[in-house]
Formats: structure tokens, C-alpha cells, sequence
């Protein structure tokens, strides 16, 4: 095999025996400031979204105001 490989082949003795990596265990729990950031930003998709629904919806009675 290549000297060069970053891929590290772990085995499921490894797995059940509970000896994963670092990069695994960092990437399956997601820190407070994370889940903080993503609640955020879904709050505020949410916020844009209906925003978007009431501006649409005003513009649509308008059109039957003026006529």
C-alpha cells in the first residue's frame, strides 16, 4: 500500500471494543457553541421565511384593492 495514505481502516474489533479515534468521537458530538450557531440560523431562516409569506401575501390583496 501507499506510505502516503491518510485513510485510517478501522476494524470492528477496534469499533466494539470502544477504541475509535479522536476525529471520530470530536465529529459525533457537536459542541454547545455549534448547536448554539445552528439554532441561530434556523431560527432566523424561519423568521425570512414567513416574512417573505406576509410581504407576498399584502402584495397580492393590493392587487385586487386597486382594480
Amino acid at each position: 500500500m501507499n506510505a502516503n495514505n491518510r485513510i485510517k481502516v478501522v476494524k470492528r474489533a477496534e469499533l466494539d471494543s470502544g477504541h475509535k479515534s479522536e476525529a471520530a468521537q470530536t465529529t459525533q458530538t457537536p459542541s454547545n457553541a455549534t448547536k448554539t450557531v445552528a439554532r441561530k440560523v434556523t431560527i432566523w431562516v424561519k423568521e425570512f421565511q414567513q416574512r417573505r409569506v406576509q410581504e407576498a401575501g399584502r402584495s397580492f390583496e393590493s392587487l385586487f384593492q386597486r382594480a
